[in-house]
């Protein structure tokens, strides 16, 4: 006879569960927000933004979800350190709730950037039908959620 078995652990959801950054990710992945500034409420993936270049100096892209698992329909803003070297499509959108949105960003790759210094920022806000995301972003608006992604670039020069 068998001894009796411990009652097994509910499992996390899997997809929170492969898309939430441990500790060390996080310090890697992306900036910490400053004291006062909403926490990112949206389920990135991957959790870095990476960029593989190659010699031949043409741009490279990387896509990333977003998943907003929030009850109601949020608006996203994308905003980069310098639109001469990243460009990001598209940089203002909506995700309804439940739902993935894909946004692509791009590195230019003509010139290495200096150190850690660039990074995408992305915001959220809670929006209702009928407004464009325009009327939503505009000077005044205050995000519900922020997040300030380090980039990585990654050379594999051809010989």
């Amino acid at each position: 006879m068998s001894a009796p078995q411990a009652p097994k652990e509910k499992k996390k959801d899997e997809k929170v569960a492969a898309t939430t950054p441990k500790k060390e990710q996080k310090d890697e992945a992306y900036l910490l927000n400053r004291p006062g500034e909403p926490e990112f409420k949206m389920i990135m993936s991957p959790l870095k933004v990476v960029f593989q270049c190659t010699a031949e100096k043409k741009p490279v892209w990387t896509d990333i979800r977003v998943t907003n698992p929030t009850k109601d329909k949020q608006s996203y803003k994308v905003k980069c350190t310098s639109a001469d070297i990243f460009r990001v499509q598209p940089p203002l959108g909506f995700i309804k709730a439940g739902e993935t949105g894909t946004i692509r960003m791009w590195f230019q790759n003509k010139e290495i950037p200096e150190g850690h210094r660039h990074y995408f920022a992305i915001y959220h806000v809670k929006c209702s039908e009928g407004k464009t995301v325009k009327e939503i972003w505009t000077k005044t608006a205050k995000p519900d959620g922020k997040r300030l992604y380090k980039l990585q670039l990654c050379h594999f020069i051809s010989t």
